[in-house]
């Protein structure tokens, strides 16, 4: 009988563990609604064992937004003393936390360069953590973490080595908050784009839409082929 109960809980919590895994692919429009529906069966035991989570992971090329990022709020009391607050914080459990704030915080990143979302998430983030100390200032920072490369990894400087080292730590975004009596909060930004993307701003997502051509496209003088009977049609994208 002990048997018998153990390997039922063995095969439900596998069947668990490969539902959540085989459901993740950070768009519901992509999976299968099979598989979110077999989801819902475990998603209370998921929960209880912290397993609900996205299984699907990406590859990293360590570019300036394609690594983890930290959220730092500086702010200024209405005493005169300091209080700094992170987003993430460090060691914060549970892990499920960590990552939820991690992403928050790419949230940030990803805006980077884009005037019309770039002040959203900062100044509501600033606005409710000023609020509770009423903070009139502060300074909101986006840092990214980046990773180490091999030769830092195998140096014996520890300041090269160390992956939490400061120096491997860089300012994406700067902007300057101030939150009045009556709670409006004001965010000014201080941070040079050209100073993160390089200069050329490859990287950086469009905020406005190429010019339009000064030539329109010649008329074609004879009209597209029509596909064979009983051919695919070819796909526009």
């Amino acid at each position: 009988m002990v048997r018998t109960v153990v390997s039922l809980l063995l095969v439900f919590h596998l069947f668990a563990l490969g539902v959540a895994a085989l459901s993740s692919s950070g768009n519901d429009q992509a999976t299968s609604p099979l598989m979110l529906g077999l989801r819902q069966i475990p998603a209370w035991y998921l929960q209880l064992l912290d397993m609900d989570l996205n299984y699907k992971f990406y590859l990293t090329y360590g570019e300036i937004f394609d690594v983890d990022q930290q959220l730092q709020i500086d702010m200024t009391l209405p005493d005169g003393s300091t209080k700094q607050v992170l987003i993430p914080e460090e060691n914060i459990w549970p892990h499920t936390r960590e990552l939820r704030y991690q992403t928050l915080a790419a949230g940030v990143a990803n805006a980077v360069g884009n005037d019309a979302i770039e002040p959203l998430l900062p100044q509501a983030l600033s606005g409710a953590v000023m609020a509770p100390v009423k903070s009139p200032k502060a300074t909101f920072r986006c840092r990214g973490h980046f990773v180490l490369n091999m030769d830092d990894a195998r140096s014996p400087d520890l300041t090269l080595s160390d992956p939490f080292n400061e120096r491997r730590y860089r300012t994406l975004y700067e902007a300057q908050v101030v939150r009045s009596e009556e709670g409006l909060v004001n965010l000014v930004k201080t941070s040079d784009d050209d100073a993160i993307f390089g200069g050329a701003a490859t990287n950086a997502p469009a905020t406005t839409a190429p010019p339009p051509s000064s030539t329109a496209p010649a008329p074609r003088s004879t009209a597209p082929a029509l596909p064979a009977p009983g051919a695919a049609p070819r796909s526009t994208r």
